[in-house]
This record gives C-alpha cells, structure tokens and sequence, in this order.
C-alpha cells in the first residue's frame, strides 16, 4: 500500500510544479518527490490553453489543428468546429497523420483524456501541442458554440 502525507515544502523546481498541480497543500505518497518519474515530469509539463486562447486561435490566420480524442459517441453530442476525431485509444496508431511544423490543441471531456494525448505526442516529439484546458466542457460553460460531428461510417 501507498503512504500519504500531507506535503506542503515547495522549496525545490519539481516541488514547485506539484505545488501549480495540487496547490498549497496536498496528499501526496511518501517520497514521491524525490523519485519523480520521466512519465510524471512530463505530465507537469503539459501546456494548456483555456477556452479564450483557443477562441482567438481558431479565429486567427493560422488556426491550430484541433483534434478531438473523446469516443464516437461523446463527439456525436457535441464538439468543436472543425475539430477532427481522433479517439485516444486510435492515437498510437495514427499519430503520423499529425503535423511536426503545426500547432496541434487536444480536446476532450473534461481534459484529462487530452493532456494524456499531449503527454504521448510530446514523447513522440512533438513539441507544439497543447491541451484544452476544461476541455469541451468548460468551453460549452462559457457559451462558446458546440454542434455534433458528423462523423463517416466506415
């Protein structure tokens, strides 16, 4: 079993990042900062922009590819304009099909799903991508438009 302990010395850079992650005090497992894995300091290194950034983004001369990871079924109910489907489970199959030289922005629910899909194409080496921070949800809370994504039949 794991150990918590409430962690709140936020002295060094990786405890600085837990600190933009969890807040000024929080459960984290018993020396978890001193074993930071490659995986969790790329976790921390997300870059996310919120529902205003990717309103003036796709409004401007050279939108991002937006690129929606939820399923089928989420994406029937409502997405973004011009988003294009790409489930998370189809990413590791079809992350070539993605530009290098583009800014690439993931969505999903919530946002979780597509910060896990920038995590992957950053270990690809991809390093112009970015999660929609919220994701479709805090978009649509904000009154920015949503319609469902016709999508093919295969």
């Amino acid at each position: 079993s794991v150990e918590f302990r409430w962690y709140s010395n936020w002295k060094n850079p990786a405890s600085h990042q837990l600190k933009t992650l969890c807040g000024d005090l929080a459960a984290i497992p018993n020396g978890f900062t001193r074993s930071l894995s490659s995986t969790w300091k790329k976790i921390m290194f997300v870059k996310n922009i919120d529902y205003n950034e990717l309103a003036e983004w796709l409004e401007g001369d050279t939108p991002p590819i937006l690129i929606d990871v939820r399923t089928p079924r989420e994406m029937a109910q409502a997405s973004i304009a011009n988003g294009k489907p790409m489930p998370l489970n189809t990413l590791p199959l079809r992350f070539d099909e993605i530009p290098k030289d583009k800014t690439v922005v993931f969505y999903c629910r919530t946002g979780a799903r597509s910060a896990q899909a920038c995590m992957y194409m950053t270990n690809q080496g991809y390093d112009n991508v970015y999660n929609l921070y919220g994701g479709i949800v805090n978009w649509a809370q904000n009154g920015l438009p949503t319609a469902p994504m016709i999508l093919e039949e295969a």
